[in-house]
């Protein structure tokens, strides 16, 4: 096997691979933000009103996971990415 993909095959440069999909994914979701107050207003209301605690649960729960992703602590990472996705769903229906 090359060289090069035994280094991108070791578990420090998955996680790092990670971490940076968490922060493209987060960089992408608050861009986003801007597109849906223009596109959507009273869908963007919804997120910033009665949706909020659920949307601000799901940045936690992101921003947590990364966290917890570059201490190794993997099981406790993905619950905190299980408790972002469900909440990033909740969000969805209560901003509706």
């Amino acid at each position: 096997m090359p060289r090069l993909l035994l280094c991108l095959a070791t578990p420090s440069a998955r996680r790092w691979r990670a971490v940076a999909s968490g922060l493209a994914s987060g960089a992408v979701a608050l861009a986003g933000i801007g597109v849906l107050h223009a596109d959507a207003p009273q869908l963007f209301h919804g997120l910033t009103h009665r949706a909020l605690p659920l949307a601000l649960l799901s940045t936690i729960g992101g921003v947590a996971g990364l966290g917890l992703l570059t201490r190794r602590r993997h099981v406790a990472a993905r619950g905190a990415a299980a408790l972002t996705v469900a909440a990033i769903v909740w969000t969805w229906g209560a901003a509706q």
